[in-house]
């Protein structure tokens, strides 16, 4: 506190400092501190704002899709939108399912957690439209009709 440390980065190093007494207790066995007995600081709860849809289409009205540069960025948004991936999630995904059609996805995100990410149609004819630009062949699917 007296360094003007935020509480966010308070509260990370006594959370490390309550890790580092408990390997102590369990490994080392010295007699020290009970970890619990660490009070963190109260955090505030952050503020989300989202996006309301007019200001979405404002946004990627603002993106020339005229040149492959804007059509992945374009294709980008629309993922992200679509799917709700995080932007490095997004930026590793593989072209192979988009090739056999797929509009779902188990991806490995945060924390190893797998989960199951699901596209929808607009997202897809966007993928669809950049892989051809790209000279990548992709079946046409009846879903995306």
């Amino acid at each position: 506190m007296v360094r003007g440390l935020s509480k966010s980065r308070q509260s990370n190093l006594l959370l490390v400092l309550r890790l580092f007494l408990k390997f102590c207790r369990n490994v080392l066995k010295p007699k020290v501190l009970e970890p619990g007995e660490i009070q963190l600081p109260r955090l505030e709860v952050p503020h989300v704002s989202f996006l309301t849809n007019d200001e979405v289409s404002r946004m990627l009205e603002q993106i020339p899709v005229s040149t492959f540069t804007g059509l992945r960025l374009w294709v980008l948004v629309e993922v992200l939108l679509a799917s709700g991936l995080r932007i490095s999630e997004a930026l590793a995904l593989d072209r192979r399912p988009f090739d056999q059609g797929v509009r779902e996805l188990e991806i490995v995100g945060k924390g190893k957690h797998q989960r199951t990410v699901f596209f929808n149609k607009r997202a897809l004819l966007w993928i669809r439209k950049m892989l051809a630009l790209r000279g990548i062949p992709v079946p046409r699917c009846r879903h995306l009709h």
